[in-house]
């Protein structure tokens, strides 16, 4: 959104959400800095969030003011005084590090207020956020008090191995209950993992009884793999092995839980319960769970053939289960679609409210049965094209049968038949999507760049370009990066030579989805690393390890570069000035000024 240069704050205020848009152009037409901030305090308390371009912009505008002559700095202490925990929390990193000791403590003390918002950091940001307060609070060579780690809060479970080793082990044995509530870096988790099995905390996995386990709660999912599988079985019961999962699924649903995304727990989920599910002896069978036995573990922990002997009645009780759980593997899905199929007979039959009972379990249908489906209606097309995991045979398969029982061709999708659609839109070759008119994609883009669409390289281009056609966006050329922004996961499709163009504000547009997403060969060959270093620190950090392997030596340094918002690591200092970047490592008496002005900032907010 262009701003016109005569806009008061005050029509600025009324725009509401639709401020958003403005460009950073606007931004830094500002002459005020008391204007300035005010407007950034705007920006910062819409409840849609700041783009990532716009934030770049934010900060290094701020950054540029505060090597102003001293006469405007006199008069800020004022003007700070309404900006919010949003703001303070979303400091970059270098400046983060170089807070005064009284100003970290306040920003402490907002996270622990508030700590589903320390979730929107990313995971280098809260670490450095995390080290900076146990600085202040424990000098190195120090051990870390039971005081300390009641101070850090939410911040204990982001602080590296070296500092977690600081903690003498009956104070963290004290300081597991707290721990259970806690998002927990994956750095903290495995060295916690190693720390309980030491002989002053929990000891010897082997020697566990069910004390250990309960005292232990959803933090057991810490240990290896290989440490879960030595616990003995009369210490991992069904009743607490029922609580244990209980606990950690109340965590996945919780606020906090949500947002700190899940680790990749299914091997040690399946260690947890290999005593329930797997038989007790070697020449004996698999037990055939009942319903309460699911419920007990999770769908998941039981194989393809243990579903397929499962009562019907049992089955049908836990059906909503079954189609819930991601962990189902092929055979698993297809052994719950057949037991579905006892229950209600062929797919042909299937009734509309079935199919949404369903879910998920519809991957287990053979590609004849998926034909037989009737998909001509609204709940049962957005069912299945908001299921990700289909085969590339099942993709065409059922958008192909969508477009023949609705007696469409594809120039006569609508932007609500291609949102319903969702991840079945894959199905269709490149020279149908070809025919989608430009216009009604620009409208379902919004939705379906939120997906990580399964398409080719060239069915993503097709799809790319239908942006560019009358119609749509126009040349990408002109693009604001509200636009990449909008089409998400789409811009991947974007050509080599498109993407080597794309300015500094509109590569900060696209998604950390859309990032992850582009093909790491293509992601080594489009962008340049004084591109690359110019992602913001949420891009640079949703870069793939795939992606990572394929880059130059100077490439990976400018992402990393962006990961740390500009704060080099050791090997990086001197490097930068290859890119024409600030280095942001060597002190300056204008960064002195900046941390200045937010030590004020920060103490002003406090008390406001």
């Amino acid at each position: 959104m262009q701003v016109p240069t005569n806009l008061t704050l005050r029509n600025l205020q009324a725009l509401g959400t639709l401020a958003g848009g403005m460009s950073c152009e606007f931004l830094q037409q500002i002459n005020s800095m008391a204007d300035f901030l005010e407007v950034v305090h705007m920006i910062y308390q819409l409840p849609t969030g700041i783009r990532g371009s716009l934030r770049a912009c934010i900060w290094a505008e701020l950054q540029r003011r505060m090597t102003m002559p001293e006469p405007e700095l006199t008069t800020l202490g004022p003007e700070l005084s309404g900006l919010d925990t949003k703001l303070l929390l979303d400091l970059p990193v270098q400046l983060m590090d170089r807070l005064s000791n009284d100003s970290i403590m306040l920003v402490v003390e907002l996270v622990r207020g508030a700590p589903e918002q320390l979730q929107t950091l990313t995971p280098l940001h809260r670490a450095a956020l995390a080290e900076r307060a146990l600085q202040n609070l424990a000098p190195k060579e120090t051990t870390v008090s039971r005081e300390v780690l009641e101070t850090l809060g939410p911040l204990v479970g982001f602080l590296g191995i070296e500092s977690t080793r600081r903690i003498p082990l009956p104070i963290l044995l004290a300081h597991l209950n707290q721990l259970q509530g806690f998002c927990l870096g994956e750095p903290f988790a495995t060295e916690l993992g190693w720390l309980l099995l030491q002989e002053p905390v929990l000891g010897k996995p082997e020697l566990w009884s069910q004390g250990e386990v309960e005292q232990a709660g959803r933090l057991v999912l810490t240990l290896s793999t290989e440490a879960i599988s030595l616990i003995p079985r009369e210490a991992l019961g069904p009743e607490t092995l029922e609580r244990l999962l209980e606990k950690q699924q109340s965590w996945e649903q919780s606020r906090v839980g949500q947002l700190c995304g899940r680790p990749q727990l299914a091997p040690k989920k399946a260690a947890l319960v290999a005593g329930i599910v797997r038989p007790t002896a070697e020449d004996l069978p698999e037990p055939v769970p009942n319903c309460a036995d699911v419920r007990g573990t999770f769908p998941a922990a039981w194989s393809a053939t243990q579903i397929a002997e499962m009562e019907l009645a049992d089955f049908e009780d836990c059906l909503a289960l079954f189609a819930g759980d991601p962990g189902l593997g092929p055979e698993e899905l297809r052994a719950a679609m057949g037991k579905a199929k006892q229950l209600w007979g062929p797919p042909r039959g299937f009734r509309p409210e079935q199919i949404l009972q369903l879910g998920r379990l519809l991957i287990g249908l053979g590609e004849r049965e998926l034909q037989e489906l009737i998909l001509v209606d609204w709940g049962v097309l957005s069912t299945l094209g908001q299921i990700d995991g289909w085969s590339s045979v099942q993709l065409r398969v059922v958008v192909s049968s969508f477009l023949r029982q609705s007696g469409r061709h594809v120039s006569h999708l609508d932007f609500l038949h291609l949102t319903a659609l969702g991840y079945t839109l894959c199905g269709l070759r490149p020279e149908e999507l070809q025919h989608i008119s430009s216009w009604e994609f620009s409208q379902a883009a919004l939705f379906l760049g939120n997906l990580h669409l399964r398409c080719s390289e060239e069915q993503l281009e097709v799809l790319a370009q239908l942006l560019v056609r009358p119609g749509g966006f126009g040349p990408i050329s002109n693009w604001g990066p509200e636009i990449f922004t909008e089409i998400g996961t789409i811009a991947a499709g974007i050509p080599d030579l498109a993407l080597s163009a794309l300015l500094q504000e509109q590569i900060q547009g696209l998604t950390p989805l859309a990032i992850s997403v582009i093909p790491a060969p293509k992601f080594a060959v489009v962008f340049s690393p004084s591109q690359l270093s110019s992602l913001t620190s949420v891009q640079a950090v949703a870069v793939t390890p795939e992606q990572m392997a394929f880059l130059s030596p100077e490439q990976r340094r400018a992402v990393v570069w962006a990961q740390h918002e500009g704060k080099e690591s050791p090997e990086q200092q001197g490097r930068s000035t290859a890119w024409g970047l600030q280095d942001w490592s060597q002190p300056s008496w204008a960064m002195a000024l900046t941390i200045c002005f937010l030590g004020n900032l920060l103490q002003t907010c406090l008390h406001s």
